[in-house]
């Protein structure tokens, strides 16, 4: 661990540079705001709803026994109101925490300097910056899981035996918040495991300090569900009639699928998106880069002055984290659509150790000017992947939700985009019943979802007033693409960039009409002014 002459200097160094990292990953967090989606996020929404009206209101559903992330949902619906950015909140609040733990544990082991460019690089990454601003479990997991990955260090690292046990005690307890958020941090208790078996750091009597702090938790919320439930097992059960409704996409090997993945075989096609998503910028180029300069200058290498090999230590169990967590949420969520957010844990893991080898590398002008070309290649992949995500992916639900409260008068739409839509007009202070999905009388109103990324056909109206003749269109709702002219015609039309990724840059993120279905009569609405 670094110390200095000035331990009062290197405190307000600190503080200084931990105010400037929150105060840029918000700016981010703005920058790539998604907000509602109506996908997990409608499970834990409406989970949150419940239970801040009453702790004990247990609602079916995945999005109720994640506790770790419904209560705080739930708390800040009733401290702020039942409003959509209050559902966001718990997320970024989440995110910034997952920050300032990131670079205060990185401040003890290296440079102020080094500390903080790792922490706003990962922070930049599409994958983190986005996620962070939905209702997503993937952050909760996240923070509780740096809580204790990072407390579980620096027990490898203290020679106090009691404090290594009430740090074991703790990363423990962290784990099973991490577990109450989503499934796939299970892994961290493979990780524990391995450690326990080899003996690695610490005497296997203080590992089992883990297994009592996460039994701890787990048994409280057990105890939680049999009150509440009257089923200790209520969440495990959830879980089990979740994953038994959902499915990957079949799609024939070495094909695209519809979210733009690259499709091989299940175990490996996770893996195939590390390298091929934008959410995760060039990270994962820049790691393979790194592997393979690691063992073409190995010979080089060995002039390593001592004093930076400490920062070597913490390199074996970041990186091993991130392996087991990795591989493990391959094999777990094999029968699931494949999301670049699933692996936004191990990302960061593998982030952190590949910071902690360059740093204990800088003192040899290679590795310098490597990790300076390698910063520079990730801030821009990464904000360029930012600019590219659909950050507006329910722009048409939004549009029918405005559409609704200046015409006050039933809405017929599809179901998808009724039910979500629905959620957008409470939040607008309007009357979700207004919105339905049945087929439109003559003379209703009825609204089209014509296109949008990632609404295929089966989510525009198949009524039969599409093919009315005298229908009146009252509005057009439309989002300009990223690339149009030339460029976006040549790339819209190239057999190599695939579909799924070239209509992101060149269609219209959203396109929709508000139609009066014909014959509209003497008593037809003309729209507002």
């Amino acid at each position: 661990m670094l110390t200095e002459k000035n331990p009062s200097s290197r405190l307000w160094r600190v503080v200084l540079l931990l105010v400037l990292c929150v105060a840029g990953a918000a700016g981010l967090q703005t920058a790539a705001w998604v907000g509602f989606i109506g996908s997990d996020d409608m499970e834990y929404y409406l989970a949150g709803r419940a239970l801040s009206h009453s702790f004990w209101n247990v609602p079916d559903g995945f999005g109720g026994m994640r506790t770790a992330v419904s209560m705080p949902i739930a708390l800040s619906l009733r401290i702020l109101g039942d409003h959509e950015w209050a559902l966001i909140l718990p997320s970024c609040l989440y995110a910034l925490a997952t920050v300032t733990v990131t670079f205060l544990s990185l401040a003890r082991f290296v440079a102020l300097p080094a500390a903080v460019i790792p922490t706003m690089l990962f922070a930049s990454l599409p994958v983190m910056a986005t996620t962070s601003t939905m209702a997503a479990a993937d952050i909760a997991e996240l923070f509780w899981g740096v809580c204790g990955f990072w407390l579980a260090v620096e027990s490898l690292l203290c020679g106090d035996s009691r404090r290594q046990s009430g740090l074991m005690l703790g990363s423990g307890a962290c784990i099973a918040f991490a577990f109450a958020s989503r499934e796939t941090s299970a892994a961290m208790i493979i990780w524990l495991g391995a450690g326990f078996l080899l003996g690695y750091g610490l005497p296997r009597t203080k590992y089992l300090w883990s297994a009592v702090g996460f039994l701890g938790v787990v048994l409280l919320e057990c105890m939680y569900f049999a009150a509440s439930a009257g089923d200790p097992f209520a969440r495990f059960r959830a879980l089990l009639a979740t994953r038994s409704h959902v499915s990957r996409m079949a799609v024939p090997p070495f094909t695209f699928d519809d979210t733009g993945n690259l499709r091989v075989y299940d175990l490996i096609d996770p893996f195939i998106m590390l390298v091929s998503k934008h959410a995760f910028g060039a990270f994962y180029w820049l790691l393979l880069a790194l592997l393979v300069l690691a063992w073409c200058w190995r010979k080089r290498d060995s002039q390593l002055p001592v004093a930076r090999r400490q920062a070597d230590q913490l390199i074996v169990p970041a990186l091993a984290l991130g392996l087991i967590w990795a591989v493990f949420a391959a094999f777990a969520l094999a029968s699931m659509r494949i999301h670049a957010r699933y692996y936004l844990a191990p990302t960061y893991f593998f982030l952190v150790a590949t910071s902690f080898w360059l740093y204990g590398r800088l003192g040899l002008q290679h590795w310098r000017r490597f990790s300076l070309a390698a910063i520079t290649i990730l801030v821009f992949t990464s904000l360029l992947g930012t600019w590219v995500d659909n950050r507006n992916p329910r722009f048409a639900e939004r549009a029918l939700a405005d559409a609704a409260m200046r015409y006050r008068e039933t809405i017929h739409t599809d179901k998808a985009t009724a039910y979500v839509a629905a959620a957008f007009l409470h939040w607008r202070g309007g009357q979700p019943e207004q919105i339905v999905s049945t087929p439109p009388a003559a003379g209703a109103l009825s609204f089209h979802v014509r296109s949008g990324l990632g609404r295929p056909a089966a989510l525009r109206r198949e009524g039969a007033d599409d093919q009315r003749s005298n229908q009146v269109v009252l509005e057009r709702f439309s989002t300009p693409p990223l690339l149009g002219g030339g460029l976006g015609a040549a790339m819209s039309g190239s057999s190599v960039v695939p579909r799924a990724v070239s209509s992101k840059l060149t269609s219209s993120r959203g396109s929709a009409e508000l139609i009066r279905v014909g014959p509209s009569g003497d008593g037809a609405a003309t729209a507002p002014n």
